[in-house]
């Protein structure tokens, strides 16, 4: 499979960081392929921080199938990086689809508590209950 190299040495895409423009068409990234993320001089990246890695018209990609290798762009204690689709909304890029990288901290990245699904599964089966007995009148 193919391995893509993006150095980031800062938060302005395409003259601090790498960015793959498609400038019309769609981008399809491959199940398998490798994406490794690299940190550029003394740079590091901060909670908060984004960078818009690949940009398209569409962006065909199933983000579970591909690997993001991180090893040399290490995060700061409780913070991790996430990989995800973004639409953008207004100005320049309005409707076109960027792979966004982000970091965040550990704690957002929590799934919801036992007690929370509980208590929405209950919930459902309630307004379930409801609307059979209303079916029924």
């Amino acid at each position: 499979m193919s391995t893509t190299l993006f150095e980031l040495e800062g938060l302005t895409a395409g003259t601090q960081y790498d960015r793959i423009d498609v400038s019309a068409g769609v981008a399809t990234l491959t199940a398998g392929a490798t994406l490794d993320i690299d940190f550029f001089g003394i740079f590091a990246a901060g909670l908060g921080d984004i960078f818009d890695v690949i940009v398209a018209d569409d962006i065909v990609a199933d983000l579970n199938t591909l690997a993001f290798d991180f090893t040399d762009a290490l995060l700061a204690a409780g913070q991790v990086w996430t990989a995800s689709l973004f639409t953008f909304s207004g100005g320049l890029n309005d409707g076109r689809e960027a792979l966004r990288l982000s970091v965040v901290t550990e704690e957002s990245l929590t799934i919801a508590e036992p007690s929370s699904v509980v208590l929405l599964l209950s919930g459902l089966f309630g307004l379930i209950r409801l609307r059979r007995m209303n079916r029924a009148s």
